[in-house]
């Protein structure tokens, strides 16, 4: 099994926060959906997604986005699922996998 850099890590942060918000408030996978649709050059990783969220219930996706493994990394790498966290939100994981010197 890889190991996980401090990018995959602030990654699966950021997507364990987007699980979250999903959960809470599921009238965000509006977002989900069209970030998918207005997809302009259908990426084979966005063509991945769009499969696996027509496909599996919306439990399996919050798996996916909050799972330790290489496929859920590999995946998370070209997410569809920009525009849910708020610039505080990103700002405040960023600022937790700061290097500090």
């Amino acid at each position: 099994m890889k190991s996980f850099t401090r990018t995959d890590l602030r990654s699966l942060e950021f997507h364990k926060l987007i699980a979250k918000k999903l959960i809470k408030e599921p009238e965000i996978w509006n977002i989900v959906y069209s970030n998918l649709r207005n997809q302009c050059n259908k990426t084979i990783a966005y063509e991945e997604w769009n499969t696996l969220i027509n496909s599996k219930t919306k439990s399996a996706i919050i798996n996916i986005l909050c799972e330790k493994s290489e496929n859920s990394q590999r995946l998370r790498s070209s997410s569809p699922f920009l525009g849910i966290l708020t610039e505080n939100e990103r700002l405040r994981i960023f600022n937790n996998f700061k290097i500090i010197r």
